[in-house]
């Protein structure tokens, strides 16, 4: 009956199976878009199975990539308090909450930035001796990297970084998928940076940063490679142009219904006129017809069986009707009693 309904019984039914004896990397669950895996997301972790979330973008947005951005900021910008404080609470750092709180506040009541704070922690009341310790010690590493900076290029900046500030040691002390996702996406962010360094003659740290700041507000969030071959076993969540060219024993498409998949067609903001236009489109709802080839490209990326899912709420003030796709299938609408 509602979305969180779909979710639960998807994993319910994954659950049922694997305790049955099916591998969890025979699963997987398809989305039309990114933003739809959440509830899914959440359901695995709820019920404890590990999962891999597929998605072709978003790079940018992974907590891991995030922490070595801030550190990578920090010490081109030092006065970037916002980098800073996310450098500091790291759990790799060690400062305890409330000593951050207080260098925090620090900020606000002197007027000053958060690096400028750290050069006082020693003076500082409410601070734990240890914090003002580990506050001096960051300020040299910061100090060391920037020295980095100045003489290699931002590939090798980064090596240094991660290992002196203790993030690689930290992803060490993760489980085992974990290591290996936190790995993987490191060494893609190491990959982007020896790609800009191949196209560019300035490969200085704040080159990269300003570039990478151009693409962000441009909306890209950065390109994922995944490899579902690769890593331990795992529930595959993705969205189907991930998903073409794999197969899986077992595949759920979920949200079935109008508007979600097929998506309603979204009108350019600026339409190419027509004379610009040399091909002679053939006739009919082309955006129709491509939503109708993935759903095809969904249904036969599975071996043994397929399910498909829908709900009646997805949040709005009216009922969804079905998929149309479902409808051409000769699936009608379940009526509860």
């Amino acid at each position: 009956s509602t979305l969180e309904d779909e979710a639960r019984q998807t994993i319910d039914r994954i659950f049922e199976l694997h305790q049955n004896g099916v591998s969890l990397s025979e699963f997987a669950i398809l989305v039309r878009a990114n933003d739809s895996a959440l509830p899914f997301i959440q359901h695995l972790e709820m019920r404890g199975l590990p999962y891999q979330f597929m998605a072709l973008r978003g790079l940018y947005r992974k907590p891991i990539i995030l922490d070595t951005l801030a550190l990578l900021r920090v010490v081109d910008q030092p006065m970037h308090s916002q980098s800073v404080y996310r450098v500091l609470s790291h759990p790799a750092i060690g400062i305890k909450p409330n000593d951050l709180i207080q260098l925090t506040h620090e900020c606000y009541r002197r007027g000053k930035s958060l690096i400028d704070v750290m050069n006082l922690a020693m003076t500082l009341r409410g601070v734990a001796p240890e914090t003002s310790e580990r506050c001096a010690e960051l300020l040299q590493t910061f100090s060391r990297l920037r020295s980095v900076a100045a003489r290699k290029p931002v590939s090798e900046l980064f090596v240094a970084a991660v290992k002196e500030a203790g993030l690689l040691g930290y992803v060490s002390t993760l489980s085992e998928r974990d290591q290996q996702e936190n790995f993987r996406l490191l060494q893609q962010l190491y990959q982007r940076m020896k790609g800009f360094e191949s196209i560019t003659a300035d490969h200085s740290l704040r080159r990269f940063l300003e570039e990478l700041e151009h693409e962000q507000a441009s909306g890209d969030e950065g390109a994922l490679k995944m490899d579902p071959e690769v890593g331990p076993e795992t529930v595959k969540i993705m969205t189907i142009h991930a998903a073409k060219g794999l197969e899986f024993g077992h595949v759920f498409i979920v949200n079935l219904v109008d508007r979600r998949f097929p998506t309603s067609e979204k009108k350019d903001a600026i339409p190419l006129p027509d004379a610009l236009i040399k091909e002679q489109l053939p006739q009919g709802d082309i955006h129709l017809e491509e939503e109708r080839r993935l759903m095809y490209v969904a249904l036969t990326r599975a071996k043994d069986a397929v399910y498909l899912t829908s709900a009646d709420d997805y949040g709005g003030l009216r009922k969804k009707k079905l998929s149309r796709f479902l409808v051409e299938m000769g699936f009608e609408r379940f009526e509860r009693g």
